[in-house]
This record gives structure tokens, sequence and C-alpha cells, in this order.
């Protein structure tokens, strides 16, 4: 997929999944209801711009760092959807999910977690003089 299109449409379906449950929130509160679609550009362009830079960050950082610290770094990406799903959905976390998804978190950091006291990364070794 075009990177344009790609992010286009993650930029999107956020966008439409708001406007399909704004019917069921609540009305604007009295201070915003005069100025409710400035109030929504201004939200939009500020969600807009921070969330294409997290993006740009993310991707220059990606190609300079090893695919495994890549995945350590997007690891709590994992806990927050899980815990905001059980959050949306008015569900409890049980003590064995939680236990399984510290265990996923567990397995990530050991795949970074040198297995000599000296270790050093790869990359790192490769280029020391």
């Amino acid at each position: 997929m075009p990177f344009g299109l790609s992010v286009s449409h993650f930029n999107l379906e956020p966008k439409l999944t708001s406007l399909a449950f704004s019917p069921f929130l609540e009305p604007l509160p009295a201070i915003a209801g005069e100025d409710a679609v400035w109030v929504g550009i201004t939200v939009l362009a500020t969600g807009g711009i921070w969330w294409g830079l997290s993006i740009a960050a993310l991707m220059w950082a990606a190609l300079r760092l090893d695919p495994a610290r890549v995945g350590i770094l997007l690891m709590p990406e994992v806990i927050f959807g899980a815990v905001t799903a059980a959050m949306f959905a008015g569900e409890t976390l049980s003590a064995r999910e939680m236990v399984g998804g510290g265990m996923v978190i567990v397995c990530g950091l050991l795949e970074v977690w040198p297995t000599k006291p000296n270790a050093r990364h790869p990359q790192v070794a490769k280029n020391a003089p």
C-alpha cells in the first residue's frame, strides 16, 4: 500500500469511528456549544499534528534501532490496548490475563537482555574501534 494511502487510511478510521459514536455521547458543554465548529477543528488539527509527529518519530527511530528494541518500545501499546478494551467493554482483567500480559512483557525484555556480563550489541561491537 502506498505510504500516503496508508497514512490517510489510519488517519480516517478514528475520525469515522468518533463520528459514528458521537450521537451516543453526552451533549457538548455549554462553554463549547457556541464554538463547537472551531473547537472540533482545533481538536482534529491538534490530534492530526500530534499523530503525524509521533508516527514520523517512530519511523525515524525504527530505522536506527534493531527490531528487538523497536518491539520493546511498542509493547506498551499492547498493555494500553488491553486495558482500554476492558474499560470500554466494562469488564475487568482477570489475574490470569494480567499474568499473561506480564509474561509477554518479560519475554520481550529477555529478547534484548544481554546473556553475558560484558555482552555488547552486535551492531555496537561491529562499529567499535
